[in-house]
């Protein structure tokens, strides 16, 4: 569900946001609103021909090849259900890693149990064991991996977009689904069972990650960590 990611993004990105932003695979910019007040300069890089169109986009450029931006040009990378349409992700680990400044923030989500969506261009789900290995591989620290929906939210976002296939009837009771579940996790009860079952079986995954900064590597040199 949209509005679990949306959660995420509102309650960690005004602390991390700050300076360029890249705003990766942009799309319709859903997050602009979140950002637009944090940040100097917003860059908008997506596909050529992207399903979303190209009405927001500075650069069109293709992400399984290294992109067209200066090494640690930016402060900020914002890449919203991306790594999924990779068919190389290590391009994509590699890439953030080369132009992100020490010390920037990249913030992304990244589906787990969601459908085949934008096929053929849809290749793969990580775990979050997969999106730690990724980062760490690439010299980036994990500020903070947080697997988000759950049981709930995975069972209701799937049967509300069969519905709206279905049409008719069907889109009344997706929104009907919805509600209930969006009223449900925000109970005690549903903000319990959402938080267990997200740990095995996540909607998807929020990640923040640090560049370190040439002092934080220097004292890891010194303590020999």
């Amino acid at each position: 569900m949209a509005s679990v990611t949306a959660d995420a993004y509102n309650e960690h990105m005004r602390q991390r946001v700050q300076g360029r932003l890249l705003d990766l695979v942009c799309g319709k910019v859903p997050f602009y609103e979140f950002y637009r007040d944090l940040v100097s300069e917003v860059v908008c890089v997506d596909w050529p021909g992207s399903a979303h169109g190209n009405q927001h986009v500075d650069t069109v450029a293709n992400l399984t090849i290294p992109l067209p931006l200066e090494d640690e040009s930016c402060d900020t990378i914002l890449a919203s259900s991306v790594l999924e349409h990779l068919p190389e992700p290590a391009v994509f680990w590699s890439e953030v890693s080369r132009i992100i400044r020490p010390g920037g923030r990249i913030i992304m989500t990244v589906p787990f149990l969601d459908r085949i969506h934008e096929s053929p261009h849809d290749y793969c789900r990580h775990t979050d064991f997969a999106l730690r290995r990724g980062a760490e591989n690439c010299g980036l620290e994990v500020e903070l991996l947080e697997p988000l929906g759950g049981a709930p939210v995975v069972i209701c976002d799937n049967v509300a977009k069969v519905a709206v296939q279905a049409g008719g009837l069907g889109e009344l009771a997706a929104i009907a689904m919805q509600g209930s579940c969006e009223w449900f996790r925000r109970t005690s009860l549903g903000g319990l069972v959402v938080r267990k079952t997200a740990i095995v079986q996540p909607s998807n995954c929020f990640l923040i990650l640090r560049k370190p900064t040439a002092a934080t590597e220097h004292e890891r040199d010194i303590s020999g960590n």
